[in-house]
């Protein structure tokens, strides 16, 4: 099975992060923290894409492999999705379940001074999301395929 990850930006073909509101419901998206902010976001369905600018959606990588359907976590009002992007070393992290790992992983990748803060905003983020069930696939320029599928994840 195929299915589409989300929406890109047309101008700058990078990821956005869809954000509904609890209170209104309302579905904005917006750039990633490391993404370009010189213009507003122009949400366009990923599958309209032949190439994007992807990364990991924990550590900043460049071209995840990985697309997890994980469950939705709601934080400051917002709904963070379900779909998260992982490279091969969080993926490892996120297979085994090893909530310190993957923190350790992500706080690497800032500066020394700000590592306590990061543990302090992901450790229930990444909490939530590891206690519920999780489902692994390759990450396609414009398309996920469902691994249960393509090869089984006792193979990969």
């Amino acid at each position: 099975m195929t299915r589409g990850l989300d929406h890109y930006c047309a101008t700058c073909r990078h990821a956005l992060t869809r954000r509904r509101t609890i209170s209104t419901g309302e579905t904005v998206y917006v750039h990633n923290p490391l993404d370009p902010d010189d213009h507003r976001p122009e949400p366009v369905p990923l599958i309209e894409f032949e190439t994007v600018h992807a990364h990991c959606d924990f550590c900043s990588a460049e071209g995840p492999q990985w697309a997890y359907r994980l469950v939705s976590i709601q934080k400051d009002n917002m709904n963070l999705g379900e779909w998260w992007c992982a490279c091969d070393r969080c993926a490892v992290q996120l297979d085994a379940r090893n909530l310190r790992g993957l923190i350790a992983r992500v706080a690497r990748t800032y500066p020394t001074r700000q590592r306590s803060e990061v543990f302090r905003l992901v450790l229930p983020v990444y909490t939530a999301l590891l206690r519920h069930p999780i489902e692994k696939h390759i990450m396609h320029t414009s398309a996920l395929v469902d691994t249960a599928e393509a090869t089984p994840l006792e193979e990969l």
